[in-house]
C-alpha cells in the first residue's frame, strides 16, 4: 500500500512537471495566456491543452520559454556582469557556437538597459528585446540567431 502511494505521488509530480513545461510556449494557442503568473484559471481545459502541447510539439520553443520564464533573474544578474551559467545556458538555448560566447556576453552585457527593464520585472517581453538587440549585430544574429534544444536530445 504504501510503495503504490509513493508511486502515485511521484506519478504526479512529474506529470505536474511536464505540464508545467509545456505550457510555457502554447497560451497564444488557447488565449488562456499559459505561462501568466497570475493565471487563476484552473480546470479540465488547462489539463488537457498542457497534455496536447507536451505531445505535440516538436521544436524547443517549450524549454526556450520555460527556461527564460524561470531563469529571467538569474539571467539578468548574470548579464549585468558579463558571465555566468544563466547566461551560457542562454546563449548555448540560442544556438551560439562556443567561440561566440565572448562576443554573446559583451553584447548581453552592453545591451543591458535595454534587455532588463524595471517596467518588465517578469521578462514577459524579454524575448522581443532580445531579437531588437540582435539586429543591430549581424554576425552574433547569425551565430546565434535560432534556439536550440539540442542538448535535450
Amino acid at each position: 500500500m504504501y510503495t503504490k502511494q509513493v508511486l502515485f505521488i511521484v506519478s504526479l509530480i512529474i506529470l505536474v512537471a511536464m505540464f508545467n513545461t509545456a505550457w510555457a510556449c502554447h497560451e497564444s494557442d488557447t488565449g488562456l495566456r499559459g505561462h501568466n503568473p497570475d493565471l487563476r484559471f484552473a480546470g479540465i481545459s488547462v489539463v488537457t491543452e498542457a497534455a496536447s502541447a507536451l505531445t505535440s510539439t516538436t521544436t524547443g520553443c517549450d524549454h526556450y520559454t520555460y527556461f527564460i520564464q524561470q531563469s529571467y533573474h538569474q539571467i539578468a544578474e548574470n548579464a549585468a556582469r558579463g558571465e555566468g551559467e544563466h547566461l551560457e545556458a542562454f546563449a548555448h538555448f540560442r544556438g551560439c557556437p562556443s567561440e561566440s560566447l565572448g562576443s554573446f556576453k559583451v553584447v548581453i552585457r552592453s545591451n543591458y538597459q535595454k534587455l532588463f527593464l524595471e517596467t518588465d520585472p517578469l521578462g514577459k517581453s524579454f524575448p522581443k528585446r532580445f531579437e531588437m538587440v540582435l539586429q543591430d549585430h549581424p554576425q552574433l544574429r547569425l551565430e546565434c540567431g535560432t534556439f536550440s534544444d539540442s542538448s535535450l536530445s
